[in-house]
């Protein structure tokens, strides 16, 4: 399916979020949580995956976040809008549950993609679920979504933001980091959850990351079925 680049917002230095029109009559049903495939039209064999950071309640485009890392990122970063894009259809099992009365998000880096359409989705649904994000970056201006994040909190999300950098800021001559810094570990997310043995979680994108807390979850009397992880790199 083509689509057409009607919008670009700088999210980083290095990160973009396209808006896709999508043709009037076309049908594009998908989870949050699942993702796409795209591609330019002169190198339609070099398409890359990119979740969805949309809602699924938002029909007439598809919205995807890139990271300039490689090729194919890199020339989407380089776009100036009106430009059209191959859009393969919707992929991948790993998806919000409406089921889930509380949810715990957890993710570093481009990880955090996908939460952003889970979290527009629970919203602009009306769900009563509760839902808590715990992101890490290196810096605070590697943060993506910074003024959505705040409006998702306005609304009753928990939003827990961790720097692991915080050096980097203050040799810049940036403002000190009053938030969290480090990595988020089991025992720091248990304090924030009073009903953690209740909440399922959710984790994307760091294999390190989830190798890391897997099991920790599990020791910590969280059932297997109730830890869900995306694995798409090992940073």
């Amino acid at each position: 399916m083509n689509a057409v680049v009607s919008q670009i917002r700088e999210e980083t230095t290095s990160t973009k979020t396209f808006r896709l029109d999508l043709p009037r009559d076309a049908s594009f049903p998908f989870a949050p949580g699942q993702f796409v495939r795209i591609s330019l039209p002169d190198d339609p064999e070099k398409a890359r995956a990119y979740s969805i950071v949309s809602s699924p309640l938002e029909t007439s485009y598809v919205e995807i976040t890139v990271e300039s890392l490689e090729e194919v990122s890199r020339r989407l970063c380089a776009l100036r809008g009106g430009e059209t894009l191959q859009v393969e259809p919707p992929q991948g099992k790993w998806t919000y549950r409406d089921e889930d009365r509380h949810a715990a998000f957890v993710a570093r880096g481009s990880g955090i993609a996908p939460f952003r359409s889970m979290i527009r989705y629970a919203l602009g649904k009306g769900l009563p679920n509760k839902i808590d994000l715990f992101y890490e970056a290196t810096t605070p201006e590697a943060i993506p979504y910074r003024r959505e994040l705040s409006e998702f909190a306005d609304q009753g999300v928990g939003i827990h933001l961790s720097v692991t950098e915080p050096q980097a800021l203050e040799m810049s001559g940036g403002a000190p980091w009053e938030g969290e810094t480090g990595e988020w570990s089991v025992s720091a997310i248990r304090q924030r959850l009073p009903d953690f043995k209740k909440t399922a979680f959710y984790l994307c994108g760091s294999g390190k990351q989830i190798d890391h807390l897997s099991p920790k979850l599990l020791k910590g009397g969280i059932p297997e079925e109730r830890i869900r992880a995306e694995k798409w790199g090992n940073y």
